[in-house]
């Protein structure tokens, strides 16, 4: 039955077997998922991705020096996005070889 505890943990495991090429491919190469906001229709999808995660952090009124909490976040685009305006990041995800890219994409600070 979907929705329980242990068959989300199946699924959510299955997911995570894929070999981060497979993922590679259905992405740009700022890895995100999701879709992009365009202005005009030549732009490219990575200026249309930094655009959607600026209109993000615009959203919630975050600063530099803010703190914010990125669930899921193992691709690490929007902790290193947030990171690199100023923001404090704590970025959880299950996924151990998506946490250590998006180690190595968060900005380096004290």
């Amino acid at each position: 039955m979907i929705g329980q505890v242990k068959t989300d943990q199946k699924a959510i495991a299955g997911h995570y077997t894929y070999d981060k090429d497979f993922f590679l491919r259905l992405m740009d190469a700022s890895r995100c998922y999701s879709q992009a906001v365009y202005e005009r229709d030549d732009e490219t999808r990575e200026a249309a991705q930094r655009r959607k995660l600026d209109y993000a952090l615009a959203a919630c009124m975050a600063r530099a020096g803010d703190q914010t909490l990125d669930v899921g976040g193992g691709w690490g685009t929007f902790s290193g996005h947030a990171g690199t305006a100023g923001m404090r990041v704590t970025s959880l995800t299950v996924m151990t070889t998506r946490r250590a890219g998006g180690l190595r994409k968060a900005p380096k600070r004290g």
